[in-house]
C-alpha cells in the first residue's frame, strides 16, 4: 500500500503518454518489427528480447493508481523475486473432477488446461442448462456467463451486480453437478470489477479454494483501483485461485503491434509483482480500431510472441483467450477458433478458453460445439514446432479486413437440441465440414 499511497503524482493522460514514449522507444531500440507473413514466430532470440523489453518498460513506468493518481514503482529486484515464488503447477478442482494447471515451454507436448465456458450474457432460463452441457465435454475447467438482467431487472447497480453474481455461479454448479462432475473448477468471470461483488462468491457454497476468480488491471500499461487492490487481498486471504486479465491494444497508447507485444508483457510482470495471480490472460496486440477481429496475422504475431516471452522465461502460466469475428454455427467461427488456437498452444500457453464472439451482440450465443472444437484443436496441435504451426495455419482461410457486419449464425437455443443437449444437423454438417477440410490440410485430430 505505500507504493500504491506514497508514489509520484501523476494524471491519467500523463501516464498514457509515458506509456506511449516509453513503448515507441523501446521499439526503436531493439529495432522490433511485426512479422504477419509469420502468424506463429520461432524466433528465440526475438521472445528473449521482447521479454526484456518488457521487464525494462515494467520498471521504468511501473503502475497507476485510480483513487491515489500515483505511479505504483516496482522495482527488477522485487519482479525477479516474485517470479521466483512462482511455482510449477497448481491443482484446479476437486475430487475427481480435479486438473493440474502446468506452466508450459514453447513446442511442450504437456497437454494443455483446457476452461470452457461462454464469457458471454445469457439469459437467466437458459443459464443453468448451458452450464450442464459445457460441463458434458471432457473439459477441465468452466467459467460461467453474464446477465444482463436478473428477475426482469436491468443489471445496473451494485447491489443488483452482487445479486446476479451469486446466481451465476450457483446456476453454474447447479449445471455442472447435473453433468456428474460437481468437483469441476468454476472461474468467476464477474459481471463488475466492484470488490464486493467478486468477495460476494467467496464462500464453499459458491467459489470454493479450488475454484478461481477474476481480478483484473485495466490497460495501458497497469492501472489498478482500490476494489481490484481489495478483491485481490481477500481472494488471496480465503485461498482460491486468482487469475487476471492482461491485455495492450494495437493502435492505442501502446503503439502498433509491436508496441502492444512490449506493453502486455510489462503489465503480465507488474501484474504478478503486485497481484500475484496464478494464471493470467496475456492477450496482446487486439487493434482498438478493429476490434472485432482476432484471427488476424498482425493479431496473432503479438499474441503467440507474448505467450513464448513469458514461457521462456518464467513459471507464469498464461491464460491466453480465443474469440471470433463470427457467431456460432458458421464454418468462418470455428475456422476462426482453429486459426488461433494453434498458434497459443505450440507457443506455450498453459490454460486455453474458446470460443465466444469477440462482441457478443445477442445473448445464449456460445454453445459447447465451439467448445469440443476448440478442446479437440488444442489437443491435436500437440507435438507440432511453432515452424509447423506458422506454415499450418496460413493455409486456414480467415477475414482478414475490417467486419461491417458480424457474420450471423444462430445461438445456443438457435441450433441446439436443449432436451438431448446436442447440435442440430445443419451445425454437425458445418462441424464435419471444418474438420475434412482440416484433415485434408494435415491437421491430426487425435481423438
Amino acid at each position: 500500500m505505500d507504493k500504491v499511497t506514497k508514489g509520484q503524482r501523476m494524471d491519467e493522460k500523463e501516464y498514457d503518454n509515458l506509456v506511449f514514449k516509453k513503448s515507441m522507444e523501446m521499439v526503436k531500440e531493439y529495432g522490433f518489427k511485426c512479422d504477419p507473413a509469420n502468424p506463429v514466430p520461432s524466433d528465440d532470440q526475438l521472445a528473449d528480447e521482447i521479454y526484456e523489453a518488457g521487464l525494462r518498460l515494467a520498471v521504468d513506468v511501473g503502475g497507476w493508481c485510480l483513487n491515489t493518481r500515483r505511479l505504483i514503482k516496482i522495482t527488477e529486484s522485487e519482479i525477479k523475486e516474485s517470479l521466483r515464488e512462482a511455482q510449477k503447477e497448481y491443482l484446479a478442482g476437486e475430487g475427481r473432477d480435479a486438473k493440474k494447471i502446468f506452466a508450459r515451454r514453447p513446442e511442450s507436448t504437456d497437454r494443455v488446461f483446457f476452461l470452457g465456458g461462454t464469457y458471454a450474457p445469457f439469459t437467466e432460463e437458459v443459464a443453468p442448462t448451458i452450464a450442464k452441457a459445457m460441463a458434458m465435454l471432457p473439459i477441465d475447467g468452466i467459467s460461467p456467463f453474464n446477465h444482463r438482467e436478473i428477475s426482469g431487472r436491468r443489471i445496473a447497480d451494485m447491489p443488483l451486480e452482487v445479486w446476479a453474481n451469486r446466481r451465476e455461479i450457483e446456476w453454474t454448479r447447479e449445471g455442472i453437478t447435473k453433468a456428474g462432475k460437481p468437483g469441476l473448477h468454476v472461474v468467476n468471470y464477474p459481471i463488475s470489477t466492484k470488490a464486493a461483488v467478486i468477495t460476494s462468491v467467496l464462500q464453499p457454497n459458491y467459489i470454493r479454494k479450488t475454484d478461481g476468480v477474476m481480478t483484473s488491471p485495466l490497460p495501458e500499461l497497469f492501472k489498478i483501483d482500490y476494489d481490484c487492490l481489495t478483491a485481490n487481498i481477500v481472494a488471496r486471504e480465503y485461498g482460491c485461485l486468482v487469475e487476471s486479465d492482461v491485455a495492450a491494444m494495437a493502435g492505442g497508447y501502446s503503439g502498433g503491434y509491436e508496441g502492444s507485444t512490449i506493453v502486455t508483457l510489462a503489465g503480465v510482470l507488474l501484474t504478478h509483482a503486485i497481484l500475484s495471480p496464478v494464471t493470467i490472460s496475456a492477450d496482446a496486440g487486439m487493434h482498438c480500431l478493429n476490434p472485432e477481429l482476432w484471427a488476424t496475422p498482425e493479431t496473432q504475431w503479438s499474441h503467440n510472441l507474448c505467450v513464448q516471452a513469458i514461457a521462456r522465461n518464467t513459471l507464469i502460466k498464461t491464460r491466453p483467450s480465443v474469440a471470433t469475428s463470427a457467431e456460432p454455427c458458421t464454418l468462418q467461427g470455428l475456422m476462426e477458433i482453429a486459426y488461433c488456437t494453434i498458434g497459443v498452444v505450440v507457443s506455450g500457453g498453459c490454460e486455453v478458453f474458446t470460443s465466444r464472439p469477440v462482441v457478443p451482440r445477442r445473448v445464449n450465443l456460445p454453445t459447447p460445439l465451439e467448445a469440443k472444437w476448440g478442446l479437440e484443436i488444442s489437443r491435436g496441435a500437440l507435438g507440432m514446432s511453432r515452424e509447423e504451426a506458422d506454415d499450418f495455419i496460413k493455409k486456414i482461410e480467415v477475414p482478414r479486413q475490417k467486419l461491417e457486419v458480424q457474420l450471423k449464425g444462430k445461438s445456443f437455443v438457435e441450433c441446439y437440441d436443449l432436451n438431448t443437449l446436442t447440435p442440430n444437423k445443419e451445425y454437425l454438417d458445418i462441424y464435419d465440414t471444418a474438420k475434412k477440410q482440416l484433415t485434408d490440410l494435415g491437421f491430426n485430430f487425435k481423438f
